[in-house]
């Protein structure tokens, strides 16, 4: 089942981004809204089926921030995007070590944060979110799927 689970966050994870990165060209964009959202609500369901609860948290933040966002409570910025971005990447880890070492649920705790407050439209200053720690052998730019 954990091998569904990673197959499904590689391809949800391209669907994020490029939805992502769309909004940052037009952050109403309501299909990709939609696109993020379902995407989002795709990886809270696998993550749930895993029984990974630390994926289906923030999975569950970045689909009520573009729920927040479809019903025009949140216009999402740039360094929203940004934070939302670093989340994909986290999903990406938490699906290549779903043991989660201390490191990461930190990690995922101040990106649930960070979300809660674009979501709600409380950001004052844009937050703060490290990288995901390192899961691969593979070469930092090949671990980083959102590389621009």
């Amino acid at each position: 089942m954990l091998d569904l689970f990673r197959a499904e966050v590689e391809n949800q994870a391209q669907v994020l981004i490029a939805g992502l990165l769309a909004l940052e060209r037009d952050a109403r964009s309501a299909s990709q809204l939609e696109s993020c959202m379902r995407a989002a609500h795709s990886l809270k369901g696998a993550a749930r089926i895993v029984e990974l609860p630390v994926g289906v948290d923030v999975a569950h933040a970045m689909e009520d921030c573009f729920i927040a966002a479809q019903n025009d409570r949140v216009r999402l910025t740039k360094s929203d995007i940004d934070v939302l971005l670093r989340g994909v990447d986290l999903l990406t880890s938490i699906a290549n070590a779903p043991e989660a070492d201390p490191s990461s649920a930190e990690t995922a705790s101040e990106f649930l944060a960070a979300v809660a407050a674009i979501a709600s439209g409380a950001r004052t200053a844009p937050p703060h979110v490290p990288p995901p720690p390192q899961t691969s052998d593979a070469p930092p730019d090949a671990a980083c799927p959102t590389a621009r």
